[in-house]
């Protein structure tokens, strides 16, 4: 990586005019040539002693007279360090509630400001924090010769290079390790730390002192399969926890700290391992789920890629609100509560491709996804009208099927069916229509509802807007007078009108 150098960061020839929104305030105090400071001390001299002792300050001897103006004394030429002094008499009365007291601190502001040194410093201490306030990636002789390293942040360990404590700069507060699997040494993780990430290749026993009481965010990558020995070798901070793919060792109850609330597990034991604190959970594993395991404090489940299994009432707990499946599930739901009445938002995986029997998905859903390989025919009611927003990606007429309480509807992926009937097809009640990716039928006169203010056209090529000159012309011919908004993808581009049209990156 490009190493910052002290050029990159310092400010050469600055200008105060160029600050035009502080002109009218400089003219209210009394010129003082703070050049003289900065000549006689260039800041490119090698003596930092000499340069730190005119950066203290060097608002000079400021006293404030009876008519509330400040004045700059004569110091009769010493340029050591000086303080900022005022008369006995006229202290500065602190007054949230007095604007004399505003014009006072802001008057003090503006002198402490027109020093160029003082600015200069400033200025290049908040491009540093800008600079290292982001991921930065680091091999471990770059880290330990990097003349700014206090100011990193956020880090990116590269290399497998044992690290030593005092190796990692005290102000890291957040550190992802790639390629490392070292036994890491305790105080090697500083204090400062809240969110570490151990990397895919990590795989080694931790130490009591290992991970600092300031990680609140913690995560263990793929390989990482290390028996946890002691409650305390998680700390009690650690509110987000994440275990990797292959991890299978036994958790004692307590492991997993009282303080956790987001939790991603993916071993077969999860009875009394999982702490009533959870609120968000994901489950990367491919067993059944008995009723109960799983405590009712979630309020949010995933089950992972791999989860396929049958589920029965009590499987998932009446707290969840929001259920997405993985990749695989592709189990048939029953309509005797296997889905909570609690659950909001649900959504189903690639390969879900069952017959959704009526009263399966319960009234209480308003966000429901039935993506890739979803193909059944749905009857009426299928979809209970509690539904607001519905995403699916099937190839067949829907006619009937959408109930009139959903104001957004994606035609998903595979739809590339007329919408030849306006009164089934598309319910009065949507307002923001997604046409898919493999969607190419010519959109007829009246048939989007004038409810409709939103569309939007996948990245793929959608003849009916081919060859159509102007938007107006489009709109015009096609589409209801209520389109406020069309977004579309990066092929349709020929007719854009800026005013109405977005389009995806």
């Amino acid at each position: 990586m490009n190493l910052i150098q002290e050029d990159d960061i310092l400010i050469n020839n600055y200008n105060f005019n160029n600050f035009n929104s502080f002109n009218n305030n400089y003219n209210n105090y009394n010129n003082y040539n703070y050049n003289n400071y900065y000549n006689n001390n260039n800041r490119n001299n090698n003596n930092n002693s000499n340069y730190d002792n005119i950066l203290v300050i060097d608002i000079l001897n400021l006293n404030l007279n009876n008519d509330n103006n400040y004045k700059i004394n004569n110091n009769n030429g010493n340029e050591n360090n000086t303080l900022v002094n005022s008369s006995n008499n006229n202290n500065i009365e602190i007054n949230n509630n007095s604007n004399d007291y505003i014009n006072k601190i802001n008057k003090l502001f503006f002198l402490v400001w027109r020093n160029l040194i003082i600015r200069t410093e400033i200025i290049k201490y908040l491009r540093l924090f800008k600079i290292h306030h982001r991921k930065l990636s680091w091999s471990p002789n770059e880290l330990k010769e990097y003349s700014y390293r206090d100011f990193i942040s956020i880090l990116e360990y590269y290399g497998n290079e044992e690290l030593k404590p005092g190796d990692i700069p005290d102000n890291v507060t957040s550190i992802v390790f790639f390629n490392y699997n070292k036994p890491i040494l305790p105080k090697t993780i500083p204090e400062n730390v809240v969110k570490v990430n151990f990397g895919d290749l990590f795989n080694q026993p931790l130490s009591l002192g290992v991970l600092p009481s300031s990680v609140t965010d913690l995560r263990f990558g793929s390989f990482f399969n290390q028996r946890i020995a002691s409650n305390d070798i998680i700390p009690s901070s650690v509110i987000s926890l994440s275990f990797g793919s292959y991890f299978d060792q036994i958790l004692d109850p307590g492991i997993i700290p009282s303080s956790c609330k987001i939790l991603n597990i993916s071993f077969d034991e999860t009875e009394s391992i999982i702490p009533s604190s959870v609120k968000i959970l994901t489950l990367n594993l491919n067993q059944p789920i008995p009723p109960g395991a799983i405590p009712s404090s979630v309020t949010r489940l995933s089950f992972g890629n791999l989860f396929d299994q049958p589920l029965s009432p009590g499987s998932i707990p009446d707290s969840c609100q929001v259920l997405h499946f993985g990749y695989k599930f592709n189990q048939l739901i029953t309509p005797m509560g296997v889905i909570p009445h609690s659950v909001t938002e649900l959504s189903f995986g690639f390969e879900f491709d069952q017959s959704l029997i009526t009263g399966a998905i319960p009234s209480s859903v308003t966000d429901l996804s039935l993506n890739y390989r979803f193909n059944q025919p749905l009857l009426r009611g299928s979809i209970p009208s509690s539904v607001t927003s519905l995403t699916f990606n099937l190839n067949q007429t829907i006619t009937g099927i959408v109930p009139c309480s959903v104001r957004r509807l994606v035609l998903g992926r595979y739809f590339d069916q007329p919408l030849s009937s306006i009164q089934y097809i598309i319910p009065p009640s949507v307002n923001e229509l997604v046409l898919g990716e493999d969607f190419n039928q010519p959109l007829l006169p009246h048939e989007i509802p004038s409810s409709i203010t939103k569309i939007e056209v996948s990245d793929k090529r959608f003849s009916a807007f081919e060859y159509q000159d102007s938007l107006s012309q489009y709109i015009s011919s096609s589409l209801p007078q209520t389109i406020q908004e069309i977004k579309i993808g990066k092929n349709n581009y020929k007719f854009i009108n800026n005013k109405l049209i977005k389009i995806n990156k």
